[in-house]
């Protein structure tokens, strides 16, 4: 009696624009000049997950082989041996690479990648998009915490004591606007002396992070996002420059518009540019490089090139001084592939943390040995964190997966 075992060695595959699309079998076998690989793409609770494209660039021809899983969260490709091949999803980029050596045995590559999946995190960002709506339309409503606050926003629309850099826009005499500053500066700094948690109390985010790290970041690169969306807080970069809280504190600044208003398809990672800078103490050289900046940028959308602007201000860093980045919490992050470029910690005010922490700003912190500050928290040692821990802020829990953050529930 003879045993007849069927071993299943064939599949299609269709290449449109260097893609190269296959049907594989679920009893496919490798072959002496193909490798079987069997993906498994789970959620963080290892539930599957349906519909995740999943991608194989060629490092040499820079083909792509595409697959997606089916409703058990599995796909199967039938790559070619002595080749070498990073993974990606339509989000993640290059998460791992393997190399295929050319041999005579027949193999077989088991993957099993977790993540929240390609439509949740598009639904994340939309989600972000829709709060930064609501945000610039009711302007500073929802930032305002209770009647203190209030009544302080009120006298100073009054008395023209906000909205520095747009009164420049708009033709008001720059001495006049300094004299403006001036007025709010010694008040803020009355209030501060007699409470300090008095910018905590107004919703002033930069200067709340300022106030409570004076001490350790007395010389500081700070690089701040000036697109239209970060209107309600340039003020505060301002004010603390006016303040002058901390003796012998020495500031650098440069501002980031995202490209001088140029359109997406013209906006190359890295050099994307709208970036200026000014390592001028005087008041009227701080507000002009800002009305440059914002001038340039004709507001601007989402995502920035925080990354791009993050280098420049590594490369003005003198030795003792930190570098501080000042961003929009409802924008991701442009260029965040150049993160592998930057080697020195970076401290993010986060501007905006009502919905919870943007994930990808965590991750720059992480990868840095740097922190994360909110209006009312202060986040270090992030890089201490190992895969799989969780990390609370304010009422939002992170886990921390193959080196990004994954906001996964709310306390």
């Amino acid at each position: 009696m003879i045993d007849i075992t069927y071993l299943a060695s064939q599949f299609t595959e269709e290449e449109r624009n260097d893609t190269i699309y296959q049907k594989v079998s679920s009893a496919q076998t490798p072959t002496r000049s193909r490798v079987l690989v069997v993906l498994t793409i789970l959620d963080l609770d290892n539930r599957p997950i349906h519909g995740e494209d999943m991608y194989f660039s060629v490092k040499k021809s820079g083909k792509v082989y595409h697959a997606t899983t089916d409703r058990t969260g599995k796909a199967c490709l039938m790559l070619p041996m002595g080749e070498s091949y990073c993974i990606s999803t339509r989000i993640e980029t290059n998460l791992k690479c393997y190399d295929m050596p050319q041999d005579d045995r027949a193999g077989q590559l088991n993957i099993r990648y977790n993540t929240i999946g390609t439509q949740a995190v598009l639904k994340r960002r939309a989600e972000r998009a829709r709060l930064a709506f609501v945000r610039d339309s009711l302007y500073r409503m929802e930032r305002e915490r209770d009647s203190i606050a209030w009544a302080t926003r009120a006298r100073r629309q009054l008395n023209k004591e906000d909205n520095f850099v747009q009164q420049l826009l708009f033709g008001e005499q720059g001495p006049e606007v300094q004299q403006r500053i001036a007025r709010r500066a010694a008040e803020e700094r009355d209030s501060v002396t007699r409470d300090p948690h008095y910018f905590e109390k107004t919703g002033s985010a930069v200067q709340a992070a300022l106030y409570r790290m004076r001490e350790r970041w007395k010389h500081k690169v700070i690089v701040t996002d000036l697109t239209g969306s970060m209107t309600p807080y340039m003020d505060q970069v301002i004010m603390w420059h006016a303040l002058q809280l901390v003796q012998g504190e020495e500031n650098r600044y440069f501002f980031f518009n995202d490209g001088d208003a140029r359109d997406d398809s013209d906006k190359p990672i890295g050099k994307t540019g709208g970036i200026y800078f000014t390592d001028h103490a005087e008041m009227d050289q701080l507000l002009q490089t800002m009305m440059q900046t914002a001038k340039a940028g004709y507001g601007g959308d989402g995502p920035e090139n925080d990354l791009e602007a993050l280098l420049e201000g590594a490369r003005k860093l003198h030795r003792l001084d930190e570098l501080v980045l000042v961003a929009d919490n409802y924008s991701d992050v442009r260029d965040i592939e150049l993160l592998a470029r930057l080697n020195v910690p970076v401290h993010i005010i986060l501007c905006g943390t009502e919905s919870g922490v943007n994930e990808n700003y965590l991750e720059i912190a992480f990868k840095t040995g740097g922190s994360v500050h909110t209006i009312e928290q202060d986040i270090e040692d992030l890089a201490q964190l190992v895969d799989g821990a969780t990390l609370n802020i304010g009422p939002f829990r992170y886990r921390v997966n193959r080196g990004k953050f994954i906001k996964v529930t709310k306390i």
